[in-house]
C-alpha cells in the first residue's frame, strides 16, 4: 500500500493531466518515429514508389 501511494503522489501531475485530457500526453516514441520517417522522406532521393511516398506521407499525418 506505501508503495503504491508513493507512485501516486510522484507521479500525481501527470495523472491529473491524463484525467483531464487522455489525448494530452504523448510519448517518446512518437518523436522518435517523427524522426525516422522524416529522415528517410527528406534525406537523399531513397527511390520511393509512388505508392510507398503516399503511405509514408499518410503515417507522418496520423494521429
Amino acid at each position: 500500500m506505501k508503495e503504491a501511494r508513493k507512485y501516486i503522489l510522484e507521479n500525481w501531475a501527470g495523472i491529473k493531466i491524463y484525467k483531464e485530457d487522455p489525448y494530452a500526453l504523448g510519448c517518446s516514441a512518437e518523436g522518435h518515429v517523427s524522426h525516422v520517417l522524416s529522415e528517410r522522406m527528406s534525406s537523399r532521393p531513397l527511390g520511393w514508389s509512388r505508392q510507398g511516398a503516399e503511405q509514408m506521407a499518410r503515417l507522418r499525418a496520423f494521429k
